[in-house]
């Protein structure tokens, strides 16, 4: 009988103490994670607007042809749809608005059109090479041959199809990226004399450069941005050169952000109005151990098996957000059951949506948007 009572007690104190960890080290995951089915492996791009809506453009290979997609997705269902078979043509898409509207590039046969795509009139074409960015207030972005120039120039695109030359306000050679609400533009701007991209943000008739602090250098030569995104207070993230993330305003110029030892590389991919930054850590490779799979009903034995073979395999991408100037790996931020991999976040928007990719336990790779559970 008192052998019995030990093996009751014993059992008690180890559900209590199972509890415990439970309470204070288990956190409630912070974000729901939605998988939007699987993606080709080939070409693909994603945009949330906030509206939480999500665009999503995907390029794959049929008989070594590429064959253009394009959705948009709400609530975890795709509410329009067009693709290169409707259309007739090739075509990318590069921008996505509040209002549904998205910009991008049409081919037919040998000659590029910008392209504005809506939901209430669908697709209309304009005589500009192509538009890289629609704000909210309908004012684009992109570049055209303009008068009897046979050079494109960066230009300012209306709803009416006027077009009007930027190459007095961007210069020569320049190639604009994004326009926001105030009328700000991100841009290329021409090489400098050490080779290598240059950006700078034009607003109220001058343009200001980004520029990475001296010291940073690669082949002998300066580093250089690679700028991707231009929230609505006209700050902007990217990576250098040697693949180390920042973020860069107007106010308070370069900032790098947070790394770890084992990072060989950052990507950052988009911003929000807080400036929260999502992306990737690529990580250094080195060998990996044998793992008993029997253990893996253990959470914290499975997650550690999951990074395991993910280096073993040669996965070497973790999904980021940078917060607070803290690195947060999402994979930790989502229910443990998840069969996805997160590989890389691609755009959050301001109501903390953050949609990107992932990798199944089968190595193919899924589309997924993660909602904060605050909002649910």
């Amino acid at each position: 009988m008192k052998r019995s009572w030990r093996i009751v007690l014993s059992l008690l104190l180890v559900l209590l103490v199972f509890i415990g960890y439970r309470l204070l080290f288990d956190k409630p995951p912070a974000y729901t994670l939605t998988d939007l089915g699987e993606i080709e492996n080939e070409d693909f791009w994603m945009i949330l607007n906030d509206r939480d809506q999500l665009l999503l453009y995907v390029r794959s290979l049929v008989d070594d042809n590429p064959v253009d997609r394009c959705q948009i997705w709400e609530q975890g269902k795709v509410i329009h749809s067009f693709d290169q078979a409707r259309l007739g043509y090739p075509f990318r898409v590069y921008d996505f608005n509040d209002n549904g509207q998205i910009v991008g590039q049409i081919r037919k046969g040998e000659v590029n059109q910008g392209f504005r795509w809506a939901p209430e009139d669908g697709m209309t074409l304009f005589e500009v090479e192509y538009i890289a960015s629609i704000n909210d207030n309908g004012l684009m972005v992109g570049t055209a041959t303009i008068g009897d120039s046979t050079e494109q120039q960066p230009c300012l695109i209306h709803s009416s199809g006027e077009v009007e030359s930027l190459i007095d306000q961007l210069g020569d050679g320049s190639g604009p990226m994004r326009i926001d609400n105030s009328g700000r533009i991100l841009t290329s701007l021409s090489p400098g004399r050490e080779g290598g991209r240059r950006y700078g943000v034009w607003w109220d008739e001058g343009i200001t450069e980004i520029q990475i602090p001296e010291g940073s250098f690669i082949n002998g030569n300066p580093d250089f941005p690679i700028l991707m995104e231009m929230n609505e207070t006209g700050a902007a993230t990217g990576w250098t050169r040697t693949g180390k993330g920042f973020i860069w305003s107007m106010e308070s110029g370069f900032s790098r952000l947070k790394s770890d030892e084992s990072v060989e590389r950052q990507q950052a991919w988009d911003l929000n109005y807080q400036e929260e930054v999502v992306g990737a850590f690529i990580l250094e490779m080195s060998g990996a151990i044998p793992f008993p799979k029997s253990l893996e009903k253990v959470w914290w034995i499975r997650e550690s098996r999951r990074w395991v073979e993910n280096r073993r395999n040669g996965n070497r991408m973790h999904a980021i957000l940078w917060k607070k100037d803290e690195a947060i790996p999402l994979q930790g931020e989502v229910d443990r059951k998840s069969d996805l991999t997160l590989l890389s976040a691609q755009t959050i928007n301001d109501n903390g949506l953050i949609a990107g990719y992932g990798e199944d336990e089968n190595g193919n790779l899924h589309a997924f948007l993660l909602t904060p559970n605050e909002m649910r």
